[in-house]
């Protein structure tokens, strides 16, 4: 797929896009709503393609993770959907606690992805979509 605008019409609309994450942070989405971190802690999001700092992020932590935990179980409805629900939940858990320093977690949370994917292959498999 080709485009017809030029790198710095692109550009442009990039850096259009991105300021308004410059002038305040950026926050969690979490049950529709916008959420800052409960600790106010924050962090530096910088571009991939050129290092420089595009704006902050709000740093999440157990409580952000309850929060969207708690809404993600809501949105799901009990049943089938609760296998999947249970193992994305335990990865969510294990990347906050790796985020938090605790080494060794990360074959965990891989673990608990890869058993959502079987679940919801599983799911879909039988027509329970």
């Amino acid at each position: 797929m080709s485009s017809s605008r030029t790198f710095e019409e692109n550009r442009s609309t990039a850096k259009e896009a991105l300021a308004r994450y410059s002038s305040e942070p950026l926050l969690h989405l979490i049950d529709g709503e916008l959420v800052p971190s409960a600790s106010g802690d924050t962090f530096d999001n910088f571009s991939p393609v050129d290092g420089r700092l595009l704006g902050e992020v709000a740093a999440g932590g157990a409580g952000e993770i309850g929060l969207a935990s708690e809404a993600a179980a809501a949105a799901f409805e009990v049943g089938h959907d609760s296998c999947v629900l249970k193992h994305l939940v335990r990865a969510t858990k294990y990347v906050a606690w790796i985020n938090q320093g605790h080494a060794g977690l990360h074959d965990r949370a891989q673990g608990s992805i890869d058993e959502a994917g079987k679940a919801e292959r599983k799911r879909r498999h039988h027509g329970d979509v």
